[in-house]
């Protein structure tokens, strides 16, 4: 997906975005993957360690580790309804 379509249609929505960039190639090293990600953070002003990635694929889970984030919550669970 394009980053900048994906802001624009969440903006179009009225959901404000800090920053977009394209994920991490699944097979670059690890080293790579969490440059990318603190890349990312970095533009946007936001320490790592207090980001909670939500995501929707087991490569998601690893990148929160592998950029030290605060934590991983699966997209099902953040998106479920109340008392689901």
């Amino acid at each position: 997906m394009d980053p900048g379509r994906v802001a624009a249609g969440l903006a179009a929505q009225g959901v404000a975005v800090a920053a977009t960039a394209r994920a991490p190639a699944p097979h670059e090293p690890w080293a790579v993957q969490r440059g990318v990600l603190l890349a990312l953070l970095a533009g946007a002003r936001h320490p790592a360690d207090q980001v909670l990635l939500i995501g929707d694929g087991p490569a998601e889970r690893d990148w929160a580790g592998a950029a030290r984030l605060a934590g991983y919550l699966p997209a099902e669970r953040y998106f479920a309804p109340p008392g689901a």
